[in-house]
């Protein structure tokens, strides 16, 4: 039953590429490509900013703090000469400390790191379109805005046409690229509007594209977006089942999958999911075949 249950799962989060008229399969050999790639690429910094990562994990909810330790670790990736690190942890600073005195500075110093950068144009474009929705008086963006060519499409646009061609034409598969480029382009719109109703639905969205290409530690960053910054959206129930089952069927991590189905029991004990939750939490230690056997036995 597990196995037909993951199945029924898979073609859920499929349906959206079948509107886009392909299969969505995706290859065995072809691998997710940078965005996607979950490599720890840390670069040895000096232990007082080592002792500050160490801190931002260690108390992920004092965020004042935080978000200046973000600040002061990518000032020193940029003074290193390490652009991508400074806008990875720029980013965890707005999206999970936006509470921050220093949230101001981070967004400043995330426009001003891609602008300088000819590789993240996209991005820079995309956050300033961004921006210009969800804090159109950020102190400055006028001027940046002005950096937007000409006709560019809104971010609305570009985000609901890529996810109409997410499929390679020629294939019927997932075209990687354009996969990278939607999971992008929401994380900036997300960044950029923490208050807006379409946030946790594109969050979604995303951990359910992620999660089809079989990348499931980012698919669990998206999911615990949502539940970190929209735990009150329609959206949150699905996102810890879906977190619990990708621990589960995707990571094999049961331990840490049965505390999260156990917390969607205690939080959602009558949604649609929790029959399913109890029965993947029954027979978490069991293997398909174990649970198939279990059922012929009862017939």
């Amino acid at each position: 039953m597990k196995a037909i249950f993951y199945s029924i799962l898979v073609i859920s989060i499929f349906s959206i590429f079948f509107s886009c008229g392909g299969d969505a399969s995706v290859t065995e050999e072809k691998k997710p490509i940078s965005l996607l790639d979950e490599t720890n690429r840390d670069t040895r910094l000096t232990p007082r900013f080592e002792n500050m990562i160490k801190d931002l994990k260690a108390d992920p909810d004092d965020h004042n703090r935080n978000g200046s330790f973000v600040n002061q670790i990518a000032a020193e990736y940029i003074e290193n000469r390490f652009p991508e690190k400074a806008v990875e942890y720029l980013k965890t600073g707005i999206k999970f400390h936006d509470s921050s005195k220093s949230t101001e500075s981070n967004i400043n110093m995330l426009i001003d790191t891609y602008k300088s950068q000819p590789s993240m144009k996209t991005d820079y474009i995309n956050f300033l379109q961004a921006l210009q929705i969800g804090r159109p008086d950020f102190p400055g963006l006028a001027v940046y805005a002005k950096d937007i060519p000409a006709g560019e499409k809104s971010i609305i646009e570009k985000i609901d046409g890529i996810r109409n061609n997410l499929t390679d034409k020629t294939t019927g598969r997932l075209d990687l690229k354009k996969v990278n480029e939607f999971v992008s382009i929401i994380e900036q719109f997300v960044m950029a509007n923490p208050n807006n109703k379409l946030s946790p639905t594109y969050l979604k969205l995303a951990a359910e594209v992620v999660n089809s290409v079989k990348v499931y530690p980012r698919a669990i960053q998206f999911y615990d977006w949502i539940l970190t910054k929209f735990p009150d959206s329609a959206e949150a129930p699905q996102a810890l089942f879906m977190k619990g089952f990708t621990l589960d069927d995707g990571l094999k991590k049961k331990q840490a999958a049965q505390l999260v189905y156990q917390e969607f029991l205690k939080k959602y004990p009558k949604n649609d999911f929790a029959d399913d939750t109890k029965f993947l939490l029954e027979n978490i230690t069991k293997t398909d075949e174990e649970i198939i056997k279990q059922f012929e036995t009862k017939k």
